[in-house]
């Protein structure tokens, strides 16, 4: 999954999501426990470490990603960025431009 220079901040952003809300992201790394209830393991401790020390360099986070998300957590981000409005489509982000040529 590629993404662009312009996603880059959302990317970033939707990982440390996952990250704080979802104890078993990525889900690449989950171990049934003996009961059978999915559970932490070393993997995930492991793919945190990798996500605090990633630069914040589209090549680097998309290494990251190739590395540590399987299909499902790929297919969640990519339908993530897919319902995020674009940049030109932003109102807020057009009337930032309309305020700066007034003051201008």
């Amino acid at each position: 999954m590629k993404f662009s220079k312009e996603e880059k901040a959302f990317v970033i952003q939707w990982i440390n999501r996952q990250f704080e809300k979802n104890p078993l992201f990525p889900s690449k790394c989950v171990v049934e426990d003996k009961d059978g209830t999915p559970g932490v393991s070393k993997g995930h401790v492991k793919a945190y470490k990798g996500w605090s020390k990633t630069a914040p360099k589209r090549s680097q986070i998309q290494d990251w990603i190739d590395e540590w998300l399987n299909k499902a957590d790929r297919k969640a981000l990519k339908e993530a960025l897919e319902s995020q409005p674009k940049v030109s489509e932003e109102p807020a982000a057009e009337a930032a431009v309309e305020t700066s040529k007034e003051a201008g």
